[in-house]
């Protein structure tokens, strides 16, 4: 919306004040001028410099100012001369002038008034006029710099793109070719304008690119020499006043390319090698176990003959043989009860790996409190406390295997002359449940802890502790091929707890 113009604003009450006193006191200044020119006269004889003091009044002033000026003229006129002794003759053609003089200067101002405010009218409207054609000629001069910046800006950023940048008109000849795309095709934009845009890279046209636009896409480039290289392209339609052109923006990718042909490469050969190591490994793992499984299972019968063989000549023998062969019988027939047990625990081992495991919800309360069961059979003093409503996902038969070999290992090594108080429960730990298995038992050093899931290895010798060092062995490959892990923290004399997630 256009502003008003400043003449058509009325003048303030202030500025006609200020105007009206001039008016005033520029009446008053010509009457006292005049009057020591006409000391003998009658008033009319200097109507005309009254009648010019008025115009000027108007012309300075303004039409209002001009008619207060005007009445007072006339007042003048009717009153009489403000000097003493000035001549004055009341006749009644003064009177006639009186009223002559009145309609004169009332109308004359008028008119004045008129004219000079058409005259300041036209000159405010030249002004506003002259002003905007300025203001105008202005911001028609910004907009042309504004235009050169961005047209050196644009310049600027297609000449410094790291891509090759072209455009091409409808019929695919090339009307813009930077710098990037001189050094990535070999031709100078001189040669380059107005070559078929197909020549550089592969793209159908028909009216244009024959392909999805502002999408990016992958293509054949042809450099000088016919040198083909692998391109990613980006094309984007502009509507120009001189037709619709198309911006192709253009990367060479050959490097990717040969880096991700090399990292294919890689990735075959990786999962030939990790397939052969793979295989190479199973194979082992299956010899080893079935070699574990066949030793321990051919071993249990000798060891049983063994066995049987001592006791039979302890009980039907014994009077013929002397107190230091009974003990070694005695020895003989413990050592390979040992060595059986051993042979089953092995066994047991060996078993893990091939067992399936089958993972679902399970009740591990109910589970624990079946597992209490069997183990306070051999520990009777012992008191095993079972936090109620836990469960998990993972498999019961390993599940009740872990925890067995949990309860019987808390049990084995309590204090002396103290019953073992074995808990079983779970806690928050990092935002994950964590079951864990406390007693108040002999607990041990930590610096031995990798030792204690390792098999065979114990901590403490057959005499004081009877066992195989298997048992703990079995909780960790248990709990392994539940993709779970477990870990211990134990204090000397204070206790030791068993964890896992």
């Amino acid at each position: 919306m256009k502003e008003k113009r400043a003449w058509s604003k009325p003048e303030p009450e202030s500025r006609l004040s200020v105007n009206s006193f001039r008016g005033i006191l520029l009446t008053v200044c010509a009457v006292l001028l005049m009057e020591p020119f006409f000391p003998n006269r009658s008033i009319g004889d200097p109507g005309l410099f009254l009648w010019i003091a008025n115009l000027l009044t108007v012309y300075l002033f303004g039409t209002i100012p001009g008619l207060i000026s005007a009445a007072l003229l006339c007042a003048y006129i009717a009153i009489g001369p403000l000097i003493p002794g000035s001549a004055f003759e009341h006749t009644p053609k003064n009177e006639l002038r009186i009223v002559g003089s009145a309609i004169i200067f009332g109308t004359s101002s008028l008119l004045v008034g008129l004219v000079r405010a058409k005259i300041q009218k036209e000159a405010r409207r030249a002004s506003n006029a002259s002003r905007e054609a300025e203001m105008e000629a202005d911001l028609r001069h910004r907009a042309e710099l504004h235009l050169r910046d961005s047209e050196t800006l644009r310049r600027l950023v297609v000449e410094s793109s790291m891509d090759a940048i072209a455009a091409c008109d409808k019929d695919g000849h090339i009307i813009l070719w930077n710098r990037h795309a001189e050094e990535m095709f070999g031709w100078s934009a001189a040669e380059a304008m107005g070559r078929p845009i197909q020549e550089q890279v592969d793209v159908a046209w028909t009216d244009g690119p024959s392909l999805p636009f502002a999408h990016r896409l992958e293509s054949r480039g042809c450099a000088r020499g016919e040198r083909g290289f692998d391109v990613e392209l980006y094309v984007v339609p502009h509507e120009s006043p001189e037709g619709r052109i198309f911006m192709f923006f253009i990367r060479d990718i050959s490097e990717r390319k040969a880096a991700e042909a090399a990292i294919q490469t890689l990735n075959a050969s990786l999962e030939e090698r990790v397939a052969e190591r793979t295989a190479e490994l199973t194979a082992k793992n299956e010899e080893l176990e079935g070699f574990s499984f066949a030793i321990s299972h051919d071993m249990r019968s000798p060891l049983r003959s063994i066995v049987a063989n001592a006791r039979f000549v302890l009980e039907d023998e014994r009077d013929r043989v002397s107190a230091d062969g009974r003990l070694s019988l005695e020895r003989l027939a413990g050592s390979a009860m040992q060595m059986s047990l051993m042979v089953d625990d092995l066994l047991r081992y060996a078993r893990l790996g091939n067992q399936a495991v089958r993972i679902e919800p399970i009740a591990l309360s109910e589970i624990a409190a079946s597992a209490r069961s069997e183990v306070l059979v051999s520990y009777p003093q012992a008191t095993i406390e079972i936090e109620p409503s836990l469960e998990a996902m993972g498999d019961s038969m390993l599940m009740s295997m872990v925890l067995v070999n949990l309860f019987d290992n808390a049990c084995k090594y309590s204090r002396a002359g103290e019953p073992a108080r074995v808990t079983f429960g779970k806690i928050e730990q990092g935002g994950e449940p964590v079951f864990f298995v406390r007693d108040n038992g002999i607990g041990f050093n930590m610096a031995h802890a990798d030792k204690l899931f390792r098999p065979f290895e114990r901590l403490h010798s057959e005499s004081e502790y009877p066992g195989t060092g298997f048992g703990l062995a079995n909780v960790r490959r248990s709990i392994a091929r539940q993709r779970g892990r477990v870990w211990v923290d134990s204090t000397p004399g204070q206790g030791t707890t068993f964890s896992s997630p």
